[in-house]
């Protein structure tokens, strides 16, 4: 799987949006060959026991203008801002169902 999440990880479009951790995407694909083995391992430990962690379940809201009146706060929609391991984790986890999906033809 380590390779998988190599793969995954470089998948990814470059953006300059931060989670609350501020770690980007850029630091995550400079990396990626040092840590996708202990990620791996995390992971495949997350789906056997139906675990994910909770620390993953945290996001950055930012408010994003949909309309001109920048004074009212209905023209604003929420954005969330998700930890790049968390996004490492659900296309994992997509990859997983799409596959079980296809092979059982669901």
């Amino acid at each position: 799987m380590p390779q998988e999440i190599a793969k995954i990880v470089s998948a990814f479009k470059g953006n300059k949006s931060l989670a609350f951790d501020d770690v980007t995407l850029l630091i995550i694909k400079t990396v990626i060959s040092f840590i996708a083995e202990p990620l791996s391992a995390v992971i495949n430990t997350s789906f056997s026991q139906d675990v994910f962690p909770d620390t993953l379940k945290i996001a950055k809201v930012v408010p994003i203008l949909k309309s001109s009146d920048k004074l009212l706060i209905n023209n604003y929609r929420p954005i969330l801002l998700l930890l790049v391991f968390s996004n490492i984790f659900e296309r994992l986890m997509y990859n997983r169902l799409n596959n079980y999906m296809v092979i059982n033809n669901c």
